[in-house]
Formats: structure tokens, C-alpha cells, sequence
């Protein structure tokens, strides 16, 4: 069980992903939260989704570079990417944010939890695939 559990954790890139995803996006909601709480009653929530968004790729960057992807190459364009990567999301995020709670009248929070479930197949595509293409060979 330990060497299957080294295995899965050090070899399998969607493992990593998946641990890493499911770090971040608990981190990305209760950014969301803790910022809603704080500053809902001064800001829209779709300029809090913008702030916790920034927040949540900041420190999303970390974890696929170095733990996921095992990236060594220059950090700053494969940053910019990542950016690029994440704007699609966000861009698909709020969207679905006007849609869940102006049209369907879904509370904030919770619209924001069904939203972030949302963009993590998505989001996994376009890291693979456009952000740290380059390693796709790495396990």
C-alpha cells in the first residue's frame, strides 16, 4: 500500500493534478468566501470573483510548476500562460456566475462552489496542453 501510494503520488502526472486541483480549489472558494464576507457589501461579487480568481492562480502556479508539471523552464512565460490559461476560466466563471444568480437566483456562495466545479476539467486541458506543454513527457 505505502509503495503504491509513493507510486501515485511521484509518477502519475493526473494524480498530482488531482491533489493539487483539489488543494487549489478549495483555496480559490474560500478565497471567494472569505472575501465575500468581507467585502460583498462594498463590492459587486463578480469583482470578487476577479479578486479571489488572482488570488487562487497565484498560488495555483506553484503547485502545477513545481509538483505536477516539474517544470524547469523560465518561470515568467510559462506564467504568462498560465494566466492565459486561467482567463478562459475566469472568463467562464463569470458567466456562469450572471447565469446561476441573476437568472436562477442561486445564492452567491454556493453559485460560486458550482462554478468552481466546473472549470477543473478545463483547466487541467489547457495546463497539459498549452502551459506547460513542454513537459508533457514528464510522468
Amino acid at each position: 500500500m505505502r509503495q503504491w501510494v509513493r507510486d501515485s503520488l511521484y509518477r502519475s502526472k493526473k494524480f498530482r493534478f488531482f491533489i493539487v486541483g483539489a488543494y487549489n480549489t478549495a483555496f480559490g472558494y474560500l478565497a471567494f468566501v472569505g472575501l465575500y464576507l468581507t467585502l460583498g457589501s462594498y463590492l459587486h461579487y463578480l469583482i470578487v470573483v476577479v479578486l479571489a480568481h488572482t488570488l487562487a492562480v497565484a498560488n495555483a502556479f506553484l503547485g502545477h510548476r513545481h509538483w505536477v508539471f516539474r517544470s524547469r523552464a523560465p518561470w515568467w512565460p510559462e506564467y504568462l500562460r498560465f494566466n492565459l490559461s486561467y482567463l478562459g476560466s475566469l472568463a467562464l466563471g463569470m458567466a456562469s456566475m450572471v447565469l446561476l444568480v441573476k437568472w436562477l437566483t442561486i445564492n452567491i456562495i454556493l453559485a460560486q462552489g458550482l462554478t468552481i466545479a466546473t472549470t477543473v476539467v478545463l483547466s487541467y486541458l489547457l495546463h497539459h496542453h498549452f502551459t506547460f506543454k513542454h513537459q508533457s513527457d514528464v510522468p
